[in-house]
């Protein structure tokens, strides 16, 4: 099967696959850094712009926006929901969080990436 939203991974928007393409590349950007905050703003553009490559290379029928927001943690809060209007069906939108549970005793920064994957239709 290979409808958008559909019950086949051909060209739906697999949340899990996301999460672990972006990840990786969060991960792989970030891990063992302290923060600098004059890296800041190039960490950020180096992630949107891999993930964003890493994902239209997976060749799924989708248009993707990619934001990051880096915060150093200083001890204080952050809340982060995304919110879009689309097609449930065809459509999606994760969260990205690092570092993972596990390694928050020793980063010193905060990364939130959001992905919105809108399908592309055949007219």
């Amino acid at each position: 099967m290979d409808d958008i939203g559909g019950g086949g991974d051909e060209s739906a928007f697999v949340n899990e696959e996301v999460e672990g393409v972006v990840g990786k590349i969060v991960h792989d950007e970030l891990n063992e850094k302290e923060w600098e905050e004059d890296k800041v703003a190039g960490w950020m553009t180096s992630i949107t712009e891999k993930s964003t490559e890493a994902l239209a290379d997976l060749g799924k029928p989708f248009k993707y926006l990619v934001t990051c927001v880096i915060m150093q943690d200083t001890g204080a809060g952050v809340s982060s929901t995304p919110v879009a209007s689309f097609d449930g069906v065809s459509d999606g939108l994760v969260a990205i969080t690092w570092p993972t549970e596990k390694a928050r005793e020793t980063a010193s920064m905060y990364c939130i990436v959001t992905v919105c994957g809108m399908a592309l239709f055949s007219r």
